[in-house]
């Protein structure tokens, strides 16, 4: 879910993680959006690895411990560094093939309409690919003033759907977060204007895709797992338990299979998760 779910991105695609420049980036990033209590970093296996080579020998002994003998990274920042094999993945782009354009004024919402895409290209954008418009601005969910200047600090959307061009060069795009440009969700200075120059994270030539690889820094509140009590089933055996610290509920179903001579034993859990960008910074490398 996260590749879809998380918005504010930082670093350079393709040049991995060597040094805490980048990962110091995405610190500020939180910062300026009003997210205090950024606590974590979670780094691909690569990733993970040149910050360790690149590391070594750079701070104290507990830390050159931690790398050369635990194969871990430590802490920085107040963030505790973590390293996850299930981010292996890269993301590759869309082609952006053309010149985007933003294709109409006053726009907001889930979608956004763009025009000036080669004319029936497959692809143009793909689902977790971040965009920008020109002269829109985020905004500080509790102040509401405007975060940054220049084109760095763009207000970023992420790509929901893979999309194609039309044949006149058109689509439109299903973002997150969604524009809002008053009342107490304002999340950006204004709706783009029409004809404001689209871009696509990472793209540098029009046409060629560009790939990265996905680090993340979060909160606490950036991920959350609901799980309800599963419904009691019509079986000789049926039992709920709950777990008094987590409330983490499973439930236990027992049935006999007389072919088999054997009690067959089902578990089950009733859970949902759920990502909360507002609460992470991606770390591209």
């Amino acid at each position: 879910q996260a590749l879809t779910r998380v918005w504010r991105t930082v670093g350079t695609p393709g040049s991995g993680v060597t040094s805490f420049a980048t990962p110091q980036l995405s610190i500020t990033k939180q910062r300026m959006f009003g997210v205090s209590d950024s606590e974590y970093m979670a780094f691909n296996s690569s990733d993970a690895g040149s910050l360790r080579t690149a590391l070594y020998n750079s701070f104290n002994v507990p830390f050159n411990t931690d790398i050369s003998q635990r194969a871990i990274i430590g802490s920085y920042g107040s963030h505790d560094l973590l390293e996850d094999q299930n981010l292996n993945v890269p993301h590759t782009t869309g082609t952006f093939a053309g010149t985007a354009l933003v294709d109409g004024a006053s726009q907001d919402g889930l979608t956004i309409d763009l025009k000036g895409f080669t004319a029936s290209q497959t692809g143009v954008l793909k689902a977790g690919d971040i965009i920008t418009f020109a002269g829109v601005y985020g905004v500080n969910p509790t102040n509401l003033q405007q975060v940054g200047y220049g084109t760095g600090n763009l207000a970023q959307f992420v790509v929901q759907l893979d999309v194609d061009s039309s044949g006149g060069g058109l689509a439109t795009v299903s973002i997150l977060p969604a524009i809002v440009v008053s009342g107490p969700y304002q999340n950006v200075t204004g709706s783009p204007a029409d004809s404001a120059a689209v871009s696509s994270f990472g793209v540098v030539t029009p046409g060629t895709a560009a790939t990265w690889s996905t680090n993340y820094t979060y909160s606490k509140d950036a991920f959350s797992v609901a799980v309800v009590p599963p419904p009691i089933v019509a079986s000789p055996y049926c039992k709920i338990f709950t777990d008094e610290d987590t409330n983490i509920s499973i439930r236990c179903a027992i049935v006999y299979d007389p072919q088999t001579d054997q009690n067959v034993f089902r578990f089950d859990m009733y859970y949902g998760i759920q990502v909360f960008g507002d609460y992470v910074t991606r770390i591209a490398g």
